[in-house]
């Protein structure tokens, strides 16, 4: 429910009522760069700025530098602007739009403290929601890629569907995630996140399908090697012919998680796959 709560003010973050008469709210506003009406940007802002507050809290964790030069990096090229900038803009904001430190001592309290299981799933969430808006931004989750003719993920591992097959009273989509570099990783699917068709209701063979934003299990993907996967769709979801795949993969390179999101469109049963032994007799 952490994690929960954290996207729920995140999503409620961008859009504010108009205020009825002039104030040093709507000077701020007007004084705003172009990059702060950027709902995507504004999205990874947020979370990267909520998870500085909670380690201002909570020093252990550390901020986010490497993901915020990311960020800057990705709004110079991509928007020609400052994500600096803008961050600073929203936190100029009146009232608040970006989460106040009093709120981050609220939430690591009510999940238990800097230790705490649950503010672990609050920060992956926060992860989660800047990674992906980071992808998106950069141009690398676009939403027309089709079956067969692309891949679903290329970086930073490979995520290819191979299609639908009937096993047993169930449909299972076969997946492929492949780690194309030379670092060992690990990686996992989250639940939330994934469907296939009208389906949510779906479990994974050899690559675990995480409950939350922070995997119990993990799956080893050893360098230039492959892992097959298994979507086990539930009996209570019916086939369709051709449906949007989706979700989001978690990968640890030995560097703490990272997250991405996915879709595929239009897939269709996998091939039949011929034997290669000699027949019978």
């Amino acid at each position: 429910m952490a994690a929960t709560a954290a996207i729920a003010i995140l999503s409620s973050s961008p859009a504010r009522a108009a205020d009825p008469a002039p104030n040093k709210g709507q000077a701020a506003r007007a004084a705003l760069p172009p990059a702060a009406g950027n709902f995507v940007l504004n999205q990874a802002i947020t979370g990267l700025d909520m998870l500085d507050k909670v380690a201002a809290v909570c020093p252990r964790f550390g901020r986010e530098d490497a993901r915020a030069t990311q960020l800057e990096n990705i709004a110079r090229t991509r928007l020609k602007v400052s994500a600096r900038a803008a961050w600073r803009a929203l936190a100029a904001r009146e009232p608040p739009l970006l989460m106040t430190a009093a709120q981050a001592r609220r939430v690591v309290a009510n999940a238990g403290g800097c230790d705490g299981l649950a503010l672990g799933q609050w920060r992956g969430g926060a992860l989660w929601l800047a990674d992906t808006s980071a992808q998106v931004l950069a141009g690398e989750a676009p939403a027309d890629l089709t079956w067969p003719r692309h891949a679903a993920l290329e970086h930073p591992v490979r995520i290819t569907v191979l299609g639908w097959q009937r096993n047993l009273d169930r449909v299972a989509i076969q997946v492929l995630v492949s780690n194309e570099g030379s670092t060992p990783l690990r990686a996992a699917f989250l639940a939330s996140q994934s469907f296939a068709g009208l389906c949510t209701r779906i479990d994974a063979l050899n690559i675990p399908m995480a409950a939350g934003f922070v995997p119990a299990q993990w799956e080893d993907v050893p360098p230039r090697g492959s892992v097959p996967a298994l979507w086990l769709l539930d009996p209570s979801c019916k086939a369709e012919p051709r449906m949007n795949v989706g979700g989001a993969v978690v990968i640890d390179q030995g560097k703490g998680p990272v997250y991405r999101r996915f879709l595929l469109r239009g897939v269709g049963p996998a091939p039949v796959q011929k034997s290669s032994a000699p027949p019978p007799g």
